[in-house]
């Protein structure tokens, strides 16, 4: 009898020592994987395509950080957009220790809305503030968002889309260059004009893009300046209507041997002279109109696009086009010079579907697909690029076009409108070879995401650290107790 009391007490003491050691255990393990998730910042993302992740582009300027980036949020919570912008840069946080966010209620937290206006000059709400030293970046809610139009839909319906990476990552990558692209638009032919604020024809928006894209934009006369600059990144034409003289299309051919960067946008109907030009380049513009079912008045909604780089992040968005002309990719049979090493190859960016067409009788209204059209898709813009010149220094970058038939959708009146200003920057990244931006795209808003916040994380530490072993502790109290009785 007495040996089977003593196997019991045995017993006993050594389920006790096993549930000590269990909840100990426990308790270690809760520990580690909150310290764990300190120091890493885990999140979990479960959406298609990780799209709630930040993309690798982005991670690459952020590996470009060599010291400390401040965030400040300035939204109103009720905005619908503040936590939206929290959670995607709590991602950036997590992944760089030198970015650091705060977040400014500007309806409570009036002192700290009163130090952001004075010491960045910012007096307007829902805008988040990055800065680095001197150098300041404001985005604006309306940068942080994009259009899609929904599968199928004949009347412009769609969805607007978060495109909150690719302005962020644009606005960090602005505060930590310190040499800023410079950009010349060029005019003396009719082009539209940087200090025009008219909706319609004005191109003033589009400076504000492009400094807000740490991009320097300086309007050129090519006769004043006896050709492109040295200092010239890249060189921009939009909308000319006035034929060019011989002395300034061999300015351009000059720009374009040293590894030019030109960006062209043509409208159809206008005789430039350019023409010639941009045939040795490979491209013949089409004295037409591209159309499709989609036409609303002169409007060509644009979804098709090619698998180059400049625009593989605009998937499944669209870009609001004007009565485009077509710009034809053609068979380059001999060297655009004499000297040329490589031809250059030529890239579809955009094309209407296969329900459009190209019109050449203006006159139909509606327009109507005939024999003398030529059926979509039919392509509205194109990349050319080159290698350098045989006998050359080798280092030379490459030479770079981009060809839009169509320069209103850059227009005050147009930039807002579907992903026209996503259109046109990454068309103009990829010539500047500002790849960090490419490839960031817009988000769809209704996917299931799991990103949880350093709060959140510490509260289930504490509920596997405490309470769970704690339970296990008071059920464990209980059933011995239970036992005595």
């Amino acid at each position: 009898m007495a040996e089977i009391i003593t196997r019991t007490r045995r017993r006993k003491m050594a389920f006790r020592a096993n549930a000590l050691a269990a909840v100990f255990l426990a308790a270690l393990v809760a520990v580690m994987l909150n310290y764990i998730v300190a120091r890493h910042a885990l999140r979990w993302d479960v959406s298609r395509d990780r799209i709630h992740s930040i993309s690798d582009k982005t991670k690459l300027v952020l590996d470009q950080l060599e010291s400390g980036v401040d965030i400040t949020v300035c939204f109103r919570p009720d905005s619908g957009v503040a936590r939206d912008v929290l959670d995607l840069l709590r991602e950036y946080e997590s992944y760089s220790r030198r970015i650091k966010v705060s977040f400014v209620d500007p309806d409570r937290d009036l002192a700290a809305a009163r130090e952001l206006e004075q010491k960045h000059k910012v007096s307007e709400p829902d805008v988040v503030v990055i800065s680095a030293g001197s150098r300041l970046r404001v985005v604006r809610a309306r940068d942080l968002f994009a259009y899609r139009r929904a599968p199928g839909a004949a009347d412009g319906r769609g969805q607007r889309l978060f495109r909150g990476e690719q302005a962020l990552s644009s606005a960090i990558y602005g505060v930590i260059q310190t040499n800023q692209p410079v950009v010349y638009m060029l005019k003396g032919h009719g082009e539209r004009e940087l200090d025009d604020f008219d909706r319609n024809s004005g191109y003033s928006g589009i400076e504000r893009v492009l400094r807000r894209s740490s991009v320097d934009v300086e309007p050129l006369l090519l006769g004043e300046k006896g050709g492109v600059p040295r200092d010239a990144d890249a060189l921009v034409i939009a909308g000319p209507h006035h034929r060019f003289t011989q002395a300034e299309l061999d300015f351009l051919r000059e720009y374009l041997d040293r590894s030019g960067r030109l960006f062209l946008l043509l409208d159809y109907g206008a005789d430039t002279g350019l023409e010639t030009l941009l045939e040795a380049w490979g491209v013949r513009l089409g004295n037409d109109r591209v159309v499709g079912t989609t036409l609303a008045g002169n409007e060509l909604m644009v979804t098709d696009y090619g698998a180059h780089e400049a625009v593989r992040a605009l998937r499944n968005v669209t870009t609001l086009f004007f009565g485009p002309r077509s710009i034809n990719p053609v068979l380059v049979e001999g060297a655009p010079d004499s000297r040329q090493a490589d031809r250059p190859r030529v890239s579809v960016l955009a094309a209407c579907s296969d329900r459009g067409w190209a019109e050449t009788d203006f006159r139909q209204i509606p327009p109507r697909l005939d024999a003398a059209d030529r059926p979509g898709p039919v392509p509205v813009a194109v990349a050319v690029e080159r290698g350098p010149i045989s006998g050359m220094d080798v280092d030379l970058k490459p030479t770079r076009l981009v060809i839009v038939g169509d320069s209103t959708f850059a227009a005050n009146g147009a930039l807002d409108l579907g992903c026209n200003t996503d259109f046109f920057m990454s068309a103009l990244n990829w010539l500047l070879g500002r790849e960090e931006l490419l490839d960031i795209p817009p988000r769809p808003p209704d996917l299931l995401r799991i990103l949880m916040s350093r709060a959140q994380l510490d509260m289930i530490f504490w509920i596997a650290a405490l309470a769970m072993p704690g339970l296990a502790v008071l059920v464990w109290a209980v059933v011995r107790w239970r036992r005595r009785i």
